[in-house]
């Protein structure tokens, strides 16, 4: 996302934060260019999935990732533990909370392997096998990969193979992320017709959709194992986690037959994920490790919108720099271009050749994933 948190001024250093993914595109740039920008910017770096380092980031002063999300051993640099989804704006829930609820379940995601889509339609039959009176909604965001188009296949596959007294009990909703999203309006009324959201990921950052869920009164259940942060904040007196799929479908089960108490639910741990009070947070740390002063801090992030920040989908970045349609700098040679625009460097000519070199034999390499995908669908 190379997020300019804070801009140099008075001869203070910046704060430029970089994603997880856009790592190994800075490292490969120029140690000179590198010591160069940092001496104008502390450079933090965002998990924003699950990672695991064998070792530091040597140039990073600081990880900006919440507990679980980053796995090192040994490790000197600092971690303020925050994630995207402690900057829900507080605008995001909707002050409307008298709908009927016609949804005992809710799942929003993709079709990615790692998402256990496919796993949780089959819990959801074994359930409506048992509990008729149950409905279900499914929210499949679909993205353009091959391994979501092949998987998305194998979902559709087993609702078109359930009886019709099963089946209608499932509403089933595909939209395509980049050419038809669903509005927010419409997401925000899926949770308020919904009781509890059922998150069955093998692997994430820390789901947005869950904090999301919660500060819309909705109990969650979560996949125990899931590997990240998103069962970090998770209020275990009405919450929920299942060790296995076959262990869900019975959780499911009792959540039905508790559907009036979860009706009037009203979530008490809501602050955690809020943009107001996770800022205060980020200037504690930031205060506190880099000696910023705080009331300029608070001045400078009063009007930022860390909410899609993190995320990477404000845009805020030439689209010369990034892949049009957020703010990732995500190839070597674009890297290389505005970390030498940041720094007010006359880009070389074979440097500039040499990312692109890089750049090349990447996609070469990524030909080469197809394989692997077809076997991770095929183990799934």
């Amino acid at each position: 996302m190379a997020y300019t948190l804070l801009p140099p001024q008075n001869n203070n250093k910046g704060i430029l934060i970089l994603k997880h993914l856009e790592v190994q595109y800075f490292t490969a740039l120029d140690k000179k260019l590198i010591e160069r920008l940092k001496k104008e910017y502390i450079i933090g770096v965002y998990f924003g999935f699950y990672s695991k380092l064998s070792k530091d980031i040597w140039w990073a002063d600081f990880y900006l990732s919440a507990d679980n999300v980053l796995k090192i051993k040994t490790t000197s640099v600092p971690r303020i533990p925050l994630n995207g989804f402690n900057f829900i704006d507080k605008n995001e829930i909707s002050e409307v909370d008298n709908l009927d609820k016609k949804y005992d379940f809710l799942y929003i995601g993709n079709s990615q392997t790692r998402k256990n889509l496919l796993q949780f339609v089959k819990a959801c039959k074994y359930l409506l096998e048992r509990v008729e009176s149950s409905n279900i909604l499914i929210v499949n965001r679909l993205g353009n990969s091959i391994e979501e188009k092949l998987y998305v296949r194998r979902v559709r596959n087993v609702l078109q193979s359930m009886n019709s007294s099963t089946r209608k009990n499932i509403t089933y909703i595909e939209s395509m992320t980049s050419s038809n999203p669903l509005p927010k309006d419409v997401i925000k009324q899926f949770y308020l017709q919904s009781r509890t959201l059922v998150i069955p990921s093998r692997a994430e950052g820390a789901a947005r959709v869950v904090g999301e869920a919660s500060l819309n009164n909705l109990k969650v259940i979560s996949y125990q194992k899931m590997q990240g942060g998103t069962n970090n904040h998770l209020n275990f007196e009405i919450d929920e986690t299942f060790e296995s799929f076959e262990q869900l479908p019975d959780i499911m089960e009792q959540t039905v037959r508790n559907r009036v108490c979860l009706s009037e639910y009203v979530s008490n741990n809501k602050s955690c994920y809020l943009e107001d009070v996770s800022k205060k947070v980020l200037i504690e740390h930031l205060v506190k490790l880099f000696f910023y002063e705080r009331d300029n801090l608070e001045q400078q992030f009063s009007s930022q919108n860390f909410y899609n920040a993190f995320s990477s989908h404000l845009n805020l970045i030439k689209s010369e720099f990034t892949n049009n349609q957020t703010d990732e700098v995500l190839s070597f040679s674009k890297m290389y271009l505005y970390i030498s625009y940041l720094t007010d460097v006359k880009p070389s000519f074979l440097h500039l050749i040499k990312a692109r070199s890089s750049d090349a034999f990447s996609k070469l390499n990524r030909i080469f994933i197809f394989p692997k995908t077809l076997i991770k669908l095929i183990i799934s």
